[in-house]
């Protein structure tokens, strides 16, 4: 009579769904991503913009991590300065259009 009892609390319980490792994985690499470019003007890279001529499409090595461009430009920190303007654009756009279609949907629907 006790195993019923137990065997029915089990079937009654939520099967609770755990995240796999590529979902931790992906959170963890665009948490990353964010705090490097909320952190750019902290963190000990370059100038995006300084040029070094005699460093030209330079293979990647110690002092650029991502090698260079064909200007000079190392470009991890082209990068990393570059994702501000991305998640910028990314988080801003969506909201401006919320704002203009929930202003027209209620508008409508008036």
């Amino acid at each position: 009579m006790v195993a019923l009892d137990v065997a029915a609390d089990a079937a009654v319980a939520p099967h609770r769904r755990r995240l796999s490792y590529v979902f931790w994985t992906a959170a963890g690499w665009i948490g990353i991503v964010v705090l490097a470019a909320g952190l750019a003007n902290f963190l000990p890279i370059p100038s995006p913009t300084e040029m070094d001529m005699l460093a030209r499409r330079m293979a990647p090595d110690a002092q650029h991590w991502l090698g260079t461009d064909g200007l000079g430009r190392d470009m991890l920190s082209r990068l990393v300065f570059g994702a501000r303007t991305s998640l910028t654009v990314g988080l801003l756009a969506p909201m401006i259009g919320l704002l203009a279609g929930a202003g027209l949907g209620m508008l409508a629907g008036y």
